[in-house]
């Protein structure tokens, strides 16, 4: 099973505001910071931090298990490692850790759908199930 979730795509408007955000937040740090670096450093530090918003985020699972691709780089999660799955806001979590906690912020990976996240949820406990 795959996926791409791109939400700029989808709220062009949006987008527009946050890319104008970033760019006058660029515009700002430069003037403040005397210098043409800081504004750099803040845009790509800015747009860095929404790039799951701005570009395409590809999901796929299969018999093996979970795999993530965003901006040339991969996540994969075997489901041998994986010990808990539960339904989040906009989709589903997928953690090694047996409970809730900061850990999930890095080792997690939070599987976004903009479809029913109640069939992804059925979907990744089934091919859990089955490894």
């Amino acid at each position: 099973m795959t996926w791409t979730i791109h939400p700029a795509a989808r709220a062009p408007g949006k987008a527009a505001g946050v890319v104008g955000f970033i760019l006058l937040s660029g515009l700002a740090a430069a003037e403040v910071g005397r210098g043409a670096g800081w504004g750099a450093v803040a845009i790509a530090f800015l747009t860095l931090s929404v790039s799951g918003f701005l570009w395409p985020t590809r999901y796929r699972l299969d018999e093996r298990g979970v795999e993530v691709r965003h901006l040339g780089g991969t996540r994969r999660r075997a489901w041998s490692d994986l010990r808990r799955i539960e339904r989040v806001p906009g989709g589903v979590l997928v953690s090694p850790c047996r409970r809730a906690g900061v850990r999930d912020r890095v080792r997690g990976i939070v599987l976004r759908t903009d479809g029913d996240a109640e069939d992804l949820l059925a979907t990744v406990r089934r091919l859990h199930d089955a490894r």
